[in-house]
């Protein structure tokens, strides 16, 4: 039941005739999807990869029989230890399912072995109890507290249990750059007329998947790959050195900014493909733009030497690709950004930030060098 292709196909017909699924909850869904009113389907436990359906089954018979489940360690306290391991639990959590009682999906994610460890000790402490009379104590839960995940990680995590996405667009954290780009959206595209090759270019955006790469019929380098802005999806056709140029920086899950000639393509999922002559990247952009990643230390108790090696494991490989790097410090004394050296810049692509937004004890965002005070 959790193919994610055959599953993205029927929750694209239900919103096609004006059917609404809600994303999956542990106290809301059980091993089917079932429908909850004339106009809304919920999705169920079954569509999650790595989820059995004698788990499924097991949480939705121990939820009827004695309530809803308080969090996540309510839930491997309650439901036999022997349908759960760690890959099953750290499935729930990439699907959402306890965003209705804890929304930190990378605190769960933390918490998820010492759930294991007291539904197991809860299970011997029962063992014992039954032979020597009842004399344990219950083991209040304590959670492990953890900085959450990015909207692209979580998003990406989400994608990768149920092959769709419930809770946002990756294209989502990219829009505001796009904008300023002044990028037409996708479902606005129309083709040139056919044989008019005077057609201005256009620039688009949206986030990769698909990335091919070949040769033509003459034997030159061709590529091509598919971006979706959440309006539309739409092929790029990139050909000779500029896709030896391009392919490798677009990266799949990630935003590229596409200039080039809309023409119809019946290949192409929207009828229209882009044959580019330019494409660039959020990280390659934010360089072109003099873009300084400013950097807030708020524990003075930082891992500063695991933040150099994050720092220096980004630098860009090609000239011209990096952002330098401000440090913003506040104190009685002095209140401002020190801007490091030029040696000091990394490549700001999502993986960095994605790396960068779980470091615990400081803040960062990108701002202009002229800004800096």
């Amino acid at each position: 039941m959790d193919s994610g292709e055959k599953l993205k196909a029927l929750i694209d017909d239900c919103l096609a005739n004006q059917m609404s699924v809600l994303p999956p909850d542990i106290n809301e869904s059980d091993w089917e999807f079932k429908p909850t009113s004339m106009t809304e389907i919920r999705y169920g436990l079954g569509g999650i990869k790595g989820i059995p359906s004698e788990t499924a089954q097991a949480i939705e018979r121990e939820r009827k029989a004695n309530g809803p489940y308080k969090d996540l360690f309510d839930l491997v306290s309650r439901v036999d230890r022997t349908f759960f391991s760690r890959r099953t639990l750290m499935s729930l959590v990439q699907a959402g399912v306890f965003d209705s009682l804890e929304p930190n999906r990378a605190k769960l994610a933390a918490n998820i072995d010492n759930a294991i460890s007291l539904g197991e000790s809860e299970s011997a402490n029962a063992a014992q109890e039954s032979l020597f009379g009842d004399f344990t104590e219950e083991v209040a839960p304590e959670y492990v507290d953890a900085k959450p995940w990015s909207a692209f990680k979580e998003l990406c995590a989400e994608r990768d249990v149920m092959g769709c996405l419930f809770r946002g667009h990756f294209f989502g954290a990219f829009e505001e750059e796009a904008k300023k780009l002044k990028c037409t959206r996708l479902v606005a595209v129309r083709p040139a007329k056919k044989g008019d090759y005077r057609a201005p270019s256009i620039t688009v955006a949206g986030v990769v998947s698909n990335i091919r790469s070949s040769l033509s019929k003459d034997g030159k380098p061709m590529g091509s790959f598919i971006i979706d802005d959440g309006t539309a999806q739409m092929s790029v056709n990139c050909f000779g050195d500029s896709w030896l140029q391009f392919r490798n920086i677009v990266k799949p899950d990630e935003v590229a900014f596409v200039t080039g000639r809309a023409r119809e393509d019946k290949f192409s999922p929207s009828g229209i493909s882009i044959s580019a002559n330019r494409v660039e990247v959020p990280a390659i952009q934010r360089a072109k733009q003099n873009m300084v990643l400013e950097l807030t230390i708020e524990d003075p108790n930082l891992d500063f030497d695991a933040l150099r090696v994050l720092l220096q494991s980004h630098k860009p490989e090609q000239d011209d690709t990096g952002c330098r790097i401000a440090v913003k410090v506040q104190n009685k004394q002095y209140q401002g950004a020190v801007l490091m050296g030029k040696e000091w810049q990394i490549y700001a692509d999502q993986s960095f930030e994605d790396e960068l937004a779980e470091f615990v004890g400081l803040t960062y965002r990108f701002v202009p060098k002229e800004s800096l005070s």
